[in-house]
């Protein structure tokens, strides 16, 4: 081999895209954001046989040294020097980890917050970007931290933003999210109107986290918990192995930090709301059931991340989960109700509450068709008024068995098969007293 190199004036090769290139060059210059990939198969298209899969990788390469040379200017992120105590940043952050709880798929947030300086990090469990997840999360940070930076950084979230004047794009902070900077005497900041990148330092934590945690699953052996209890311990031990990796740059921010020495905003927000003549209210914006007793009663309603609690004055009178996404309709708070007008159920709006699952819907078509439809709704009803503090799975797994037997399904029958007797009738003969009435009759007769 030569000890020096000579530069080649030539090509080796003969040129696969020659007669194309021309095309592509135009392509890209009237859209320099088109990739090499989506282009490659256009001309694949409007070429037949010319070119094969595996001359992508070539084609791609061409189309990158094109680009470095004549491609668009980008835009360019300049690092930031962080000072130790003066920002903390905040965002949601969405698992990605395919964790079950309970059996069941876990849908969650983690409402994540970063001091850029020293990389400290803290993660709470939370279900929607709202002001209750995020003040819950930043007292909890502050209070683990026993300090407070300057400024807190977030994006233009609505949990802390509203819009400044119709048809701008600029925003503000609510009075809300205002009084939450002041209880802690920090200061609030957002990054531009779609400008993630200047959260960067809590962006690139939840890359970090997210890895982080998937990285210990493998090494636990499971996605699976049992208890949300359980999940969120897993995440808080990961959180501490990490942060105390950063304990010599945290001391150096704890330093210049003021101490914490507020005391902590409640965990719920709180509204006020009348029950309507169809059991429900709206809280939150979302329509919940409640048991008709409450029906025309004005309650408070202290909304929590995972339930809603109501009050009447200081009476708590009943409680339920919160939902972030339907509704809230409970068929168990209905059901007595409605078995006396089962004709509603054909056009009630949430009619779907009343089928907690495919073996309930098919146990109502069932008695439907041998009932008709009148009938075989009267006693679909009575059965859920009748199984409703049972547990699902006996029912549902009972229900399921006597569905695939080809006899008719009779309501006795289910009720055999779960035990469930009544203790008392669901409609009740009426029989009224007339003898109130005898005199009028008398009166006529004497007339």
């Amino acid at each position: 081999m030569s000890k020096t190199s000579v530069e080649r004036s030539w090509k080796t090769r003969k040129d696969a895209f020659k007669a194309v290139w021309p095309e592509a060059e135009g392509m890209l210059e009237i859209m320099p954001d088109l990739e090499a990939k989506t282009l490659f198969r256009f001309l694949q298209e409007k070429h037949p046989g010319m070119f094969s899969d595996g001359q992508l990788r070539t084609f791609e390469r061409r189309v990158s040294g094109w680009k470095a040379v004549n491609g668009p200017e980008k835009e360019v992120f300049f690092d930031q020097l962080h000072q130790p105590g003066k920002l903390i940043q905040l965002d949601w952050m969405h698992d990605k980890l395919d964790v079950t709880v309970g059996g069941e798929r876990f849908e969650h947030l983690l409402c994540h917050c970063v001091l850029p300086y020293s990389g400290w990090e803290f993660a709470q469990v939370c279900f929607s970007e709202n002001l209750l997840s995020l003040r819950l999360t930043l007292q909890s940070a502050l209070f683990e931290l026993g300090h407070r930076p300057e400024t807190l950084q977030i994006d233009n979230s609505s949990a802390a933003t509203h819009q400044l004047g119709n048809g701008s794009d600029r925003r503000g902070f609510t009075e809300k999210f205002r009084s939450v900077l002041k209880h802690f005497g920090v200061k609030g900041r957002t990054i531009a109107v779609g400008k993630a990148n200047e959260n960067g330092s809590v962006e690139r934590a939840h890359g970090h986290l997210r890895n982080r945690l998937r990285q210990a699953l493998m090494l636990r052996g499971s996605n699976r918990f049992s208890t949300q209890e359980e999940y969120e311990a897993f995440v808080a031990d990961q959180v501490g192995r990490a942060n105390r990796l950063r304990s010599k740059k945290v001391q150096e921010e704890l330093a210049v930090m003021p101490r914490v020495n507020v005391t902590a905003l409640t965990d719920f927000d709180e509204e006020t709301h009348r029950v309507g003549a169809g059991s429900t209210l709206n809280v939150c914006k979302r329509v919940y059931s409640v048991p008709s007793r409450l029906i025309g009663r004005r309650l408070s309603c202290r909304v929590y991340l995972e339930r809603i609690d109501l009050f009447e004055g200081k009476v708590k009178v009943h409680s339920m989960e919160r939902v972030y996404a339907g509704n809230g309709i409970n068929w168990r708070d209905l059901v007595h109700s409605m078995v006396r007008k089962p004709g509603a159920l054909t056009q009630y709006r949430y009619r779907d509450a009343f089928f907690p699952s495919k073996v309930f819907e098919s146990l109502c078509e069932r008695l439907k068709r041998e009932r008709g439809d009148w009938q075989g709704h009267v006693e679909y009803l009575q059965f859920l008024s009748l199984s409703q503090e049972l547990d699902d799975p006996h029912i549902e797994a009972s229900v399921s068995a006597l569905l695939d037997q080809p006899e008719p399904v009779i309501l006795e029958r289910l009720r055999d098969a779960l035990g469930i007797r009544p203790e008392r009738p669901l409609v009740v003969a009426f029989e009224p007293d007339l003898s109130s009435y005898d005199c009028f009759v008398t009166e006529v007769q004497c007339g």
